[in-house]
């Protein structure tokens, strides 16, 4: 029975088919119509990219704030004239600037007479019109952007070449142009970027250069002449002896000041006055002799001279050091500085007023 049932089911359908086709297609484009009439409201079209970003499908505002965030978090690079690099790389929202996508991702939105032709959601990414967002910015944070980067003034000094101390051998750091400007035009120009979500933007800002008083030249051929004079050691003659320092112990004493028009080399005293106490001090130390002063109260009747003594003079040594590297000495020699001989006394008194006066002084002296 049901056998037979179906046999005519399907025989109804066969003499039927076209209606049947009809009806249902109609039923299936009327269902896509319906669900993309609905679900794509408020939705960006299907495979759609919006400045380099991929937003198939996401609601208009979701995107808007995608949008703003990867603008707010976008690079910019500021030169000065003539840099070959920038004096400092920012996000846009450290200098105060922001956009707003709302109108824009509502643009972007399939628009209902286009979401009820069929299958439109799968192409209509490519009727999609270029377009804007809103652009912004914070004055307030533009002004202390500019007041951190260029002072008060506007004008920020150079930076001289110089230097450094790393991994046991000596390098240079780069000299920084300064800069002197007009603040008005500075965030004028600000004012003017637009940043760019998917590359880092250079802005060229209108800072006349100051030229620094040391050039990378400069710090090169000091460091030449600094590893030419150290080879393999530095030979410090101290009491008429050679002290061999090592250059990697050499070059870990060294400290440098760019502040002025020149690099000033200094020997580290923190580092340095360990070796030498142990291995220099000793060479050319010379205890002081004494010198005996007899005396009748308040006069010296007789006096036989000691001998000076010699200490080393660590931070004259230091410098001797410094300029044997410069070039400016031919040779490093430790420094000495003289010291008294020792006084010792011998003191007659007299059975008088005086002898008593020069008892009392004398006594006052000896415990001060």
């Amino acid at each position: 029975m049901a056998r037979i049932s179906l046999h005519k089911h399907w025989g109804w359908l066969k003499a039927h088919r076209t209606r049947v086709l009809l009806i249902g297609g109609g039923v299936l484009i009327v269902g896509v119509i319906v669900f993309q009439t609905i679900a794509f409201r408020d939705r960006l079209p299907l495979f759609l990219q919006v400045e380099g970003q991929s937003m198939s499908g996401w609601s208009a505002t979701d995107a808007a704030r995608h949008l703003e965030d990867n603008y707010a978090n976008a690079k910019m690079e500021l030169y000065v004239k003539s840099a070959s690099a920038p004096f400092v790389t920012v996000a846009t929202k450290d200098i105060g600037a922001s956009a707003n996508y709302d109108e824009r991702a509502k643009e972007l939105v399939t628009p209902l007479w286009l979401r009820l032709i069929p299958s439109s959601v799968l192409w209509s990414h490519w009727l999609v019109k270029d377009g804007l967002p809103t652009y912004a910015h914070d004055e307030q944070k533009m002004s202390s952007f500019v007041t951190k980067q260029f002072g008060e003034e506007c004008k920020v000094a150079p930076n001289n070449a110089t230097l450094a101390v790393k991994d046991g051998a000596l390098s240079v750091v780069p000299s920084e142009n300064g800069g002197e400007c007009d603040r008005s035009e500075v965030e004028k120009t600000l004012k003017s970027v637009r940043a760019d979500i998917q590359k880092t933007v250079r802005v060229d800002v209108p800072v006349t250069p100051i030229a620094p008083s040391v050039q990378n030249a400069q710090a090169e051929e000091l460091q030449k002449t600094i590893e030419r004079r150290i080879g393999d050691s530095v030979v410090l003659v101290a009491g008429g002896k050679e002290v061999g320092i090592e250059k990697r112990t050499v070059i870990d004493w060294l400290e440098f000041d760019a502040s002025g028009e020149t690099i000033a080399v200094k020997i580290s005293q923190e580092k340095s006055d360990g070796f030498f106490k142990e291995h220099v001090a000793p060479l050319v130390a010379v205890a002081p002799g004494v010198t005996k002063v007899t005396t009748q109260d308040f006069q010296e009747t007789a006096r036989t001279e000691g001998a000076q003594g010699r200490a080393l003079d660590f931070e004259g040594t230091r410098v001797a050091i410094s300029q044997y590297l410069t070039g400016d000495a031919e040779r490093a020699e430790a420094s000495v500085t003289a010291i008294p001989a020792k006084v010792e006394y011998t003191r007659h008194y007299s059975d008088t007023d005086t002898g008593l006066s020069a008892i009392l002084k004398h006594n006052a002296e000896d415990h001060k």
